[in-house]
């Protein structure tokens, strides 16, 4: 028994998540599929309506599932098919209770795609991006967002993705700019206001 669970363990640690054979040639089909998903992520993030940058980013999110799946990296592929019915139910309904089967929805999926800590990164941001896409609007849901960005990066660095690290730099930096835009937009309404009064 010591020695099946001992092989067993000996299996896993050779599954590790950081030395897995990924394509690394920048033009291989599944870096070019993570460019696709690049271009509409920074379109994405570039729209001031909740609506219209929820709509985007699903396009991306789908280029972003067959570009983790061609890496063969499932929990990231995964996360991202979570993420396409999550933008899909909130474009719907802001009803939180939706929320719930995408939550169980994503504790199944990790069952069966985390092999190893890194493969966490991505489901723990889905389940952030859950909660920011049913719970918040405006400058908060963006700023939770911004903290799926964050996960993500340190994942598509480990995964050798090189469109969905630039990608999610970009986002990064659209996101940014668009919170500030958005901050100027109500700073610049309140001074209106005030004039008004």
């Amino acid at each position: 028994m010591q020695t099946s669970v001992a092989g067993g363990l000996s299996c896993l640690s050779q599954i590790s998540y950081t030395i897995r054979q990924v394509p690394t040639d920048i033009f291989s089909a599944p870096q070019l599929v993570g460019y696709v998903a690049f271009v509409f992520g920074v379109l994405s993030f570039l729209q001031k309506r909740d609506d219209r940058m929820k709509v985007i980013n699903s396009f991306q999110v789908c280029a972003y599932a067959l570009h983790f799946f061609l890496l063969h990296h499932p929990s990231a592929a995964a996360s991202n098919c979570i993420g396409l019915a999550r933008n899909i139910l909130s474009l719907k309904t802001k009803t939180k209770w939706l929320a719930l089967p995408l939550v169980l929805a994503t504790g199944i999926l990790a069952s069966f795609t985390v092999r190893s800590w890194a493969d966490m990164i991505p489901v723990i941001s889905t389940l952030l991006s859950i909660y920011g896409m049913f719970w918040l609007a405006g400058v908060p849901f963006r700023l939770c967002m911004l903290a799926c960005t964050g996960l993500w990066l340190v994942n598509n660095l480990l995964a050798h993705s090189y469109g969905g690290f630039a990608l999610e730099a970009t986002i990064a930096t659209a996101n940014t700019y668009t919170i500030w835009r958005l901050q100027n937009d109500s700073l610049h309404a309140e001074k209106l206001q005030a004039t008004v009064d």
